[in-house]
């Protein structure tokens, strides 16, 4: 039986966040960027290096989880790492876990996502000899931050960007959706990329969001994703989650644009996949650590380096995803790697009035650092 909910309840009952409701930024400034002297990390040794990694989703999510669990075996089976690795794990346990690796004379620990950046800058200021990674965070290198703890800093936004626009073009009823986990500035980042790519080409859409409260509550992602469509989405896009989210758009008949590997899960309605390449950005940086050049910096995994992207899936062209929308999308990706295009590191969720019309503080939103440049020749 197909529901019909109003939007005031709609929004009441399940939180969802819309362009028609004011966001409250939950996310605080990020510090400046100021120079902090680094320390040199002792290099690995080339075989049987001990690694503990540990990921806030699951392994078999076909998204995050399934991304860091890939990268991870990659150490084991390139490199003759030793490796232990920890799913679904809670906030209050991560730096017990941290702490647990650097007692057990673990060589590397790292946390998957950014939720991982105030335990593991703790935890490595007790064990300055032992190198720590993180991801999605710009901070290491800066003022605050111990030398030994680094970040894969992936630039999420600009993958937003298209993903934006694929859906505004993909949109029927020019209502657009977004599910995710929690609140967080990559998060942030990649949800205003991904309204402006729609609003660019689209003024008149619609864009809806939730956030589940976690990145493993699948009930709850079944419960959201109906619900946006119930309100008349039509394209979802799933960030870091989507086993759900991927069940109801094949039920529903909508196409979804999911993260990482989840069009080998349901490859007839994922169209498209926000994709950070893992494996290459562990694989880099281990490297780093194997020749001693390890240091507690941000590292950049961009668009222009190979390592963001948004992976269309060529099944489903040109049946379900015109030739035209493709040829689009690539001219975008060629002037975010050329340089003629920015799109802004937007580290809070704006005012639903946005960017339909100016906000007077916009630059309180941006990265701190990031310059406030929009270009596209």
């Amino acid at each position: 039986m197909t529901k019909k909910v109003c939007r005031s309840r709609f929004v009441t009952r399940l939180m969802i966040v819309t362009m028609l409701l004011a966001v409250a930024g939950v996310c605080s400034v990020l510090p400046s960027f100021a120079a902090v002297e680094v320390e040199r990390i002792e290099p690995l040794k080339k075989v049987g290096a001990k690694v503990g990694a540990i990921t806030s989703c699951s392994k078999l999510d076909y998204s995050w989880g399934t991304s860091n669990y890939r990268a991870i075996k990659m150490l084991e089976e390139e490199f003759g790492a030793q490796v232990t690795f920890l799913d679904t794990v809670s906030m209050v346990d991560q730096a017990k876990i941290f702490k647990d690796f650097a007692d057990a004379d673990f060589d590397l620990m790292i946390g998957w996502g950014y939720e991982f950046l105030d335990s593991a800058n703790i935890v490595a200021e007790a064990y300055p000899n032992k190198p720590f990674v993180i991801t999605c965070a710009p901070h290491p290198g800066s003022s605050g931050f111990v030398s030994n703890l680094a970040s894969m800093y992936y630039t999420e936004e600009e993958a937003g960007y298209l993903a934006g626009v694929m859906a505004a073009r993909l949109s029927k009823t020019k209502k657009v959706g977004f599910v995710t986990g929690t609140d967080i500035p990559c998060v942030a980042k990649t949800l205003n990329a991904y309204r402006l790519g729609a609003y660019r080409t689209d003024p008149k859409m619609e864009i809806y969001w939730a956030f589940l409260g976690s990145w493993a509550d699948v009930a709850k992602e079944r419960e959201l994703t109906n619900a946006l469509i119930d309100v008349g989405v039509d394209v979802v896009f799933a960030l870091w989650v989507g086993l759900a989210a991927a069940d109801v758009c094949e039920e529903r008949g909508i196409p979804l644009i999911g993260s990482q590997y989840l069009d080998e899960y349901k490859p007839d309605t994922v169209v498209a996949a926000h994709f950070e390449d893992m494996i290459a950005s562990l694989r880099e940086v281990y490297e780093l650590l194997l020749r001693g050049e390890f240091e507690g910096v941000s590292y950049q995994m961009t668009m222009n380096r190979g390592i963001t992207d948004l992976r269309v899936n060529k099944k489903l062209v040109p049946k379900v995803i015109p030739y035209e929308v493709v040829d689009e999308l690539g001219r975008i990706r060629e002037a975010i790697e050329r340089g003629n295009m920015v799109i802004p590191r937007l580290i809070r969720v704006l005012p639903k009035t946005w960017p339909n019309e100016a906000v007077p503080d916009y630059e309180s939103y941006l990265e701190p650092g990031f310059q406030p440049i929009y270009v596209y020749k």
